[in-house]
């Protein structure tokens, strides 16, 4: 039987300096803005593991309840409080693998910022080149790790506003049996507003195959249901937004802007009746903007002629 006392092991003294060192004094969960300090200036972060080390405890895997496995670095992530309480409350969205990738990301961005600060320049060049050498990636993790990195190349859909942009937030939706909650891919926060971002891959279609009358053409599944999507991710923040703003007290949502990032207009080659219809449907969305790759990267690589 597993006592209160083991069920609540502590980490210890030194193997918490090591871990707080390690992250750099930065929630580990990728896009989290600067946590929120303490009276002392202090950043307000905790603990937490990776994978419990007694029975009962959140992703448990029966390796062993020893104070040696508790202090076991690999097995030690840094969280902000409300990403702490995400994790812990949805570990089949975040099992093992997802916070072992997570903690590990998170370290090898302390260390490139270490090494000395990039421009914005540099960045936006960089963003370009991975674009063209991982276009055809069809992994949507991928490109969520990708825009959590370098969250200046979403300045387009954000209309350059000054965001901070959370990713994977948690917008509401849970039922009495903790079933059923809506994990948004990234939430942009500002001191008047926020916005939301359902990001697709390159690869989903844009449209369906086959034309739905002579001239007219659907929009394909992935298309339409992630539109469907992020307007049910804002209706679950708004009438969740009491309850979501005790833990993001800087939370605003003044009917906040819906885009979708989905597909590639370049390689799907759309005949004109196509997209006309893609077009179409896009300019009638009422809360949605539709932005595909492509024409984010062009964007980008607009800006970067702009300022070189």
């Amino acid at each position: 039987m597993t006592t209160n006392r083991t069920r609540h092991l502590r980490v210890s003294r030194a193997a918490a300096r090591e871990a707080f060192a390690l992250a750099g004094g930065r929630c580990s969960f990728p896009g989290c803005p600067t946590p929120r300090t303490l009276d002392n200036g202090l950043p307000l972060l905790e603990i937490a593991y990776i994978a419990s080390p007694v029975p009962g405890g959140p992703r448990y895997l029966n390796i062993t309840s020893s104070r040696d496995a508790a202090d076991q670095s690999d097995n030690i992530i840094v969280l902000c409080p409300t990403h702490h309480a995400l994790v812990d409350s949805n570990w089949e969205a975040y099992p093992v693998k997802i916070l072992r990738q997570m903690r590990e990301g998170h370290l090898e961005r302390v260390n490139q910022a270490l090494d000395g600060p990039r421009t914005a320049t540099s960045r936006l060049t960089e963003a370009l080149e991975v674009w063209e050498r991982e276009r055809c990636n069809t992994s949507e993790e991928y490109w969520q790790k990708f825009f959590a990195e370098r969250p200046e190349a979403l300045a387009i859909p954000l209309e350059g506003k000054a965001y901070s942009l959370l990713s994977k937030c948690y917008v509401g939706g849970k039922t009495v049996t903790n079933a059923g909650g809506n994990v948004l891919d990234f939430l942009a926060l500002n001191s008047g507003n926020c916005a939301l971002l359902e990001i697709k891959t390159p690869s989903a279609r844009l449209l369906t195959n086959g034309a739905y009358r002579t001239n007219a053409f659907a929009p394909s599944r992935e298309l339409s249901g992630s539109c469907v999507q992020v307007l049910t991710y804002r209706d679950s923040l708004i009438r969740h937004f009491t309850s979501l703003a005790v833990s993001t007290p800087d939370l605003r949502a003044v009917s906040p802007p819906c885009t979708v990032l989905i597909g590639d207009l370049e390689s799907e080659k759309m005949s004109g009746n196509e997209r006309h219809s893609f077009e179409l449907f896009r300019s009638a969305l009422k809360d949605v903007r539709v932005l595909t790759y492509d024409e984010l990267f062009t964007g980008v690589r607009m800006v970067l002629d702009a300022i070189s």
